[in-house]
């Protein structure tokens, strides 16, 4: 287990009106989805201003980031917040949306020169170092990875020490004795700390899980 605490906080202390009027609505409403069904402490902007408060920079990745427009929204947060910080921001993409649905922000972030690093690349092979990162982060894209136990284990790799993990994937993905199922007991048995619920969808859809890991300690 770790010594992780998480602060006192009500839901929206972070997002308020001004920052609401800067960003983009994606960053929002992935803050409500996980405030909604998790602890408001463990929404992505609260877990990265946590981080920057307790540490003074920030290293995030955003795995299957396709557009980078959630990264880029995310990182934006915590320049408004936090100008003065060292951030170092990834987005592992499964194709190249640049020249696609990639908002003119987001082009300007990654571009050479930018504050965001755009790669593409394999999730179950990341081209990133061991301990690399203190937050990784995959939204909606576990239905994309072929081999979603190894794009976990890769996540478990890059996250630092008392790293945080967060994602969400299709409930039928962790059902019991699937592959990813089996990757996520075998970090609980590592010591790893685990937060988790089911999201509930409309009639005909599929309900997603909501999960936060914090990885042990060194």
């Amino acid at each position: 287990m770790t010594d992780f605490e998480p602060p006192n906080r009500q839901p929206g202390d972070l997002i308020d009106g001004f920052t609401r009027r800067i960003l983009d609505r994606s960053v929002v409403h992935i803050d409500r989805v996980y405030e909604e069904y998790l602890d408001p402490e463990l929404t992505p902007t609260a877990i990265a201003h946590d981080i920057v408060e307790a540490t003074g920079s920030l290293a995030v990745a955003d795995i299957g980031c396709g557009t980078g427009n959630t990264l880029r929204t995310l990182v934006d947060f915590v320049r408004l917040r936090h100008p003065d910080v060292e951030i170092q921001a990834h987005g592992l993409s499964l194709g190249d949306y640049r020249d696609g649905s990639m908002s003119a922000k987001t082009r300007a972030a990654v571009a050479p020169g930018g504050y965001i690093s755009y790669d593409i690349g394999d999730a179950a092979a990341m081209p990133y170092d061991d301990e690399q990162f203190d937050l990784v982060l995959a939204y909606e894209a576990f239905t994309h990875f072929d081999a979603p136990d190894k794009v976990l284990t890769e996540m478990a790799r890059i996250a630092r020490p008392l790293g945080r993990l967060l994602f969400n994937c299709p409930l039928d993905r962790l059902v019991k004795r699937s592959p990813l199922n089996k990757a996520m007991d075998g970090l609980k048995r590592r010591g790893y700390e685990l937060d988790q619920d089911v999201l509930g969808m409309s009639q005909g859809s599929i309900a997603r899980v909501l999960t936060h890991l914090v990885k042990p300690g060194g």
